[in-house]
């Protein structure tokens, strides 16, 4: 995609015109547009003209300009998204004001909202046209420097998203543990401040990581550990590590999910996640040392396949009884958690996973749950997410419930409906395993899944998050 400033407009199929409410534009938009034209939120429409240079204009509402805000310009960019048919390719924006993070999340709205998974679509005509060239007018060379870093960033960072929605789109088959590991080792090719490391079952075996090598016991696919590690003349003495859960598909095991599996593909979007950070970090440098692990599975019934009431042996000793295999994702972050500890002692930790269905009880589909031992840190993930409108909300790590995940032939269980709240329950259990270390856990449950489209998220796979952990980054050590 061909991106271009210029100090006027040039020819282009489809000139965007972003408006505030009550303030109607340049002489030719008074005297053409509809008069029900009130440049509401959210609000467009379409006209022609005989022009060789534009001849469509859409118009597009801000809302109030004292009302204004990132997120209103990043939605007015999603709005265009659905504009870009085969003779509408090269846009041109006239923004009402020239301010580049403004222009920024208009072009990030934009960006966003135009995807869709392709990979086994054959007919062309179901395919998205491409947007083969934006060209912004500023009419201030000043700016345009700053302008055109920033759209690269923009362009990085949706880029990323869009592929991390595009393997956690993928069928199980697609995206499988080992083509996980593959995606990761491609990653890593990009950049050599980048290193890959992929683990292997029999090894994992070996380093005692039951927990992990436990949930897939009942798949063909192997499981595997990926370990990537950035390092940039970072500014931290002790490195980030990420975590992401990636169950490449959960039956739930033998404790066999009653709803609707064909979803259950997503349930590898923690590792996604972590995979799309690293993606960007190939191609926009930071000063930081950074880890990411994503332990891969599939939780599938076979012969072979862990047991309601198994006890499995996690990575630090601890013994964990098994009490529902559904209960899974916990099991594989345990053991990825205690490896973190042991071999980067890490300065913080941050997970994120697709945990529970209580997230979406507690929270609904737009609101991940946030739970931590170190406000702080905290307050990092909060004001990341603030920053990217992916909302989060913080729950208690409430200790009177920790009674609920004693057992009586083990050190702990990894389930228990004794105290109800779920998802407070998968991040207690993880927090034994974390101990002392900053640690904020992330549960995606309601989040990581889009079923019904809005704005610039596409049905399926939502990319959450990959924004929000690029800000966190970004702003570390600042």
């Amino acid at each position: 995609m061909k991106f271009t400033l210029s100090e006027k407009i040039t020819k282009c199929d489809l000139l965007l015109i972003p408006l505030y409410a009550g303030k109607n534009g340049s002489d030719f938009v008074k005297e053409n547009s509809p008069s029900d034209f009130e440049g509401k939120p959210n609000e467009k429409i379409l006209m022609y003209q005989k022009d060789k240079i534009a001849p469509r204009i859409l118009l597009i509402g801000l809302g109030k300009e004292k009302e204004e805000n990132l997120e209103q310009w990043r939605q007015a960019g999603a709005l265009v998204a659905k504009e870009i048919k085969k003779n509408i390719r090269q846009l041109c924006l006239l923004p009402p004001k020239e301010e580049v993070e403004s222009i920024a999340a208009f072009l990030e709205g934009l960006r966003l909202a135009h995807d869709q998974y392709e990979a086994f679509i054959s007919k062309e005509d179901r395919k998205l046209s491409p947007i083969e060239s934006i060209q912004v007018v500023m009419e201030d060379r000043t700016k345009h420097k700053a302008m055109g870093e920033k759209w690269n960033e923009i362009f990085v960072i949706t880029e990323a998203v869009k592929q991390v929605r595009h393997k956690v789109n993928a069928p199980s088959n697609a995206m499988s543990p080992s083509l996980m590991a593959k995606a990761a080792q491609k990653i890593a090719k990009q950049s050599r401040r980048i290193s890959c490391t992929v683990i292997g079952e029999k090894k994992l075996t070996k380093m005692g990581m039951g927990c992990l090598v436990g949930v897939g016991k009942g798949a063909y696919e192997e499981t595997q550990m990926i370990v990537l590690e950035y390092k940039n003349k970072p500014t931290n003495k002790k490195p980030i590590v990420l975590i992401g859960k990636g169950i490449c598909f959960d039956s739930g095991g033998i404790n066999l999910k009653t709803r609707d599996l064909v979803q259950m593909k997503y349930d590898m979007t923690g590792a996604a996640i972590i995979l799309g950070i690293f993606d960007i970090l190939s191609k926009l440098d930071l000063p930081l040392h950074v880890v990411g692990l994503a332990p891969c599975a599939e939780n599938l019934i076979g012969e072979r396949a862990t047991k309601p009431g198994d006890i499995l042996t996690a990575y630090d000793g601890t013994t964990v009884e098994v009490t529902n295999t559904d209960a899974e994702g916990r099991l594989i972050l345990c053991d990825a958690i205690s490896y973190a500890l042991k071999q980067y002692k890490p300065e913080v930790i941050v997970d994120v996973a697709t945990l529970t269905g209580g997230a979406i009880v507690a929270l609904g589909h737009d609101i991940s749950a946030l739970l931590s031992n170190n406000e702080p840190l905290a307050q990092r993930i909060k004001q990341a997410a603030t920053a990217t409108q992916e909302k989060i909300w913080e729950l208690p790590l409430e200790p009177e419930y920790k009674k609920a995940l004693e057992s009586t032939v083990a050190d702990v269980r990894n389930f228990s409906e004794e105290a109800s709240a779920s998802t407070i329950m998968g991040a207690l259990f993880l927090n034994h395993f974390v101990k002392d270390t900053p640690w904020v856990h992330i549960d995606m449950g309601g989040t990581g899944w889009i079923n019904n489209p809005k704005s610039y998220y596409p049905k399926g796979a939502s990319g959450r998050m990959v924004r929000t952990f690029w800000e966190f980054l970004k702003a570390y050590n600042k």
